[in-house]
């Protein structure tokens, strides 16, 4: 914990002030962090007012990647309006790269809320539906990038998405070893297998949990949908080819780790 708190005061002093700047240069107001404790990856996090409206800012100091969250809202915001939260500004030209969204007051999807407010099952299904007709890979879906709020959902947090068809989105390099990592745990270990993703997949993967909880009525509605889902499931997939020498090394390295610390545990319970 300590590590981290040093690294994020290390990265304060030496970014924060010029993103001030760059945020007040483009008439962002009232200027505040949010959510510190989530920043890692060059991603950091911002309150504001912008045009007389409160706003979140998404900054990319490392990745650069925002333009995918962009390049979504314009493929979708005509279908999916209700579903996405509004760009009201953004600025890609220097290193500092930034999106203003209008702040929407909201809690995070949990499993809660789903099992006691089945009716988001449907419109979870509907949002990945639309996205994949427009050919879109959220590459990273799980309860909390989406955001409900009176009664409505909106899906979030498109940077690492990807297409097939659309050639204008943006991937990590993968001759980084350190984005490689990034990658192999995009999606939060709910896709297929790392380097791999299906969003139906994911969602169904989330649904088949949620059974162990639910009771008889919460299961027959999610039987239902995950039935509905399972037919769509290998039609909009997306996969990439990523490694470097060091990565495949340190991923042997770790798995025969675990390998190790199995047969010590096994060894130790016969024992």
């Amino acid at each position: 914990m300590f590590k981290k708190y040093f690294k994020l005061g290390l990265f304060t002093l030496i970014y924060i002030i010029p993103i001030y700047i760059k945020l007040k240069n483009n008439n962002i107001k009232k200027i505040s962090a949010f959510k510190f404790l989530n920043w890692r990856n060059g991603y950091c996090y911002f309150k504001g007012m912008y045009l007389e409206k409160e706003v979140f800012v998404k900054i990319d100091l490392k990745m650069h990647l925002l333009s995918n969250d962009i390049l979504v809202y314009d493929l979708c915001k005509d279908v999916m309006k209700d579903d996405l939260v509004e760009i009201l500004h953004y600025s890609l030209d220097s290193k500092i790269e930034f999106v203003v969204y209008e702040f929407f007051n909201s809690n995070e999807l949990d499993e809660n809320i789903l099992l006691n407010e089945l009716k988001y099952l449907d419109d979870i299904f509907r949002i990945l539906n639309n996205l994949s007709k427009v050919g879109i890979i959220h590459r990273d879906i799980k309860l909390n990038n989406f955001l409900v709020s009176r009664g409505k959902l909106k899906i979030i947090d498109f940077t690492f998405s990807n297409s097939n068809t659309h050639k204008d989105f943006k991937e990590v390099d993968v001759d980084n070893s350190y984005n490689c990592f990034l990658l192999e745990f995009l999606g939060a270990g709910l896709n297929p297998s790392p380097f791999f993703w299906d969003d139906y997949y994911s969602f169904c993967t989330i649904l088949k949990k949620l059974e162990k909880d639910a009771n008889d009525f919460q299961k027959v509605k999610l039987n239902a949908c995950i039935k509905e889902i399972e037919k769509f499931i290998g039609k909009t997939e997306y996969s990439i080819q990523c490694g470097t020498q060091y990565y495949f090394f340190i991923r042997q390295l770790k798995i025969k780790i675990k390998e190790l610390l199995r047969i010590d545990h096994k060894y130790k319970v016969l024992s």
